[in-house]
């Protein structure tokens, strides 16, 4: 059986997956690579000015067959491939379209196993803004997955796990699978996506899905529930899932000591303490400290020392 090693958490705003897009499995590793490479600069503020990124990346982490060829080839197309996705904007009830190139613009020399991509501000806020939802991905697994489509349905797990699954109607579910056009017959559905799919999870990831069809509206199928699951027999070897709500309460306390207008500590913060698989901790002991603030047992410079001296680096955080 092969298993995943295990590895750090990439935070996807939802936003990137709903996209009108369609990619190659190489291509969206080249997408995870690149949202690792800008966690740093993650923002919810939907008006946030980013600067043009220039990123490094390793060929050989980008296809396992190494194919440098290949590589270099879906890097040009998702140069030449405009990206349409909208902007939640919660405090307004808005949603703002936009429409941008991945990548501007790409450097390499010749033989060189290294590629540098020159990702346009307006690519940016794609990869950047996470105010309208964002999920916790385990970025080895993600990798490590052979389909487009095990890739896809894992990131909907990771999405919704804490609700333990999801409803769709089927053509909604083939336009998010990039399948609309394609297995038109259900039992072609089933063994060309939803099986290769659930049996690759089910070896690899740490979650994994069974799926029931149902007919609501005639003699088709055309309803999809999914019902998610943890990979108990994979526990030793996966980090555990990031509880979205905890994560954002984690992250939202941490902003009231450590601001956006200063530096990004408390994102750094944050995905320090995820990594460690310690955001259940964080988020029982902030509570804690909420209260005591709330109630004047401790004021907001007590409890900044206590985060700086005592509370992070209980977390794993070098601050």
């Amino acid at each position: 059986m092969t298993r995943s090693k295990t590895g750090h958490f990439i935070i996807q705003p939802n936003h990137v997956s709903t996209a009108k897009f369609r990619y190659t499995c190489i291509e969206k590793n080249i997408i995870y690579h690149i949202i690792e490479k800008l966690q740093e600069v993650k923002s919810k503020d939907p008006f946030e000015v980013y600067k043009e990124q220039k990123i490094t990346l390793e060929l050989s982490k980008l296809d396992k067959n190494k194919n440098y060829s290949n590589i270099r080839k879906a890097v040009k197309s998702l140069a030449t491939k405009p990206v349409e996705f909208d902007l939640v904007i919660p405090k307004e009830n808005k949603v703002r379209k936009n429409l941008s190139f991945i990548v501007g613009a790409l450097e390499y020399e010749v033989r060189s196993k290294y590629i540098t991509l020159v990702i346009p501000s307006t690519a940016c806020v794609f990869f950047c803004y996470i105010g309208g939802g964002f999920t916790a991905i385990q970025k080895n697994i993600a990798l490590n997955l052979n389909s487009i489509h095990s890739k896809i349905l894992y990131e909907l797990c990771c999405r919704w796990v804490d609700r333990g699954g999801f409803n769709s109607d089927l053509i909604s579910f083939r336009v998010y699978l990039q399948v609309e056009d394609k297995y038109k017959q259900i039992a072609h559905l089933r063994n060309k996506v939803l099986e290769v799919a659930k049996r690759e999870l089910k070896e690899k990831a740490d979650l994994y899905f069974n799926y029931s069809l149902e007919k609501r509206g005639g003699r088709s199928y055309d309803y999809i529930n999914i019902k998610i699951h943890r990979n108990k027999h994979l526990e030793n070897d996966i980090e555990i899932t990031v509880n979205e709500q905890e994560y954002n309460y984690v992250y939202r306390f941490l902003l009231l000591f450590f601001p956006n207008n200063k530096d990004n500590s408390a994102f750094i913060f944050t995905e320090e303490i995820a990594k460690r698989g310690y955001i259940n901790k964080a988020y029982n002991r902030f509570c804690r400290l909420d209260d005591d603030f709330t109630s004047a047992k401790k004021s907001k410079a007590d409890i900044y020392n206590l985060l700086r001296f005592v509370i992070l680096p209980e977390l794993g955080v070098s601050n």
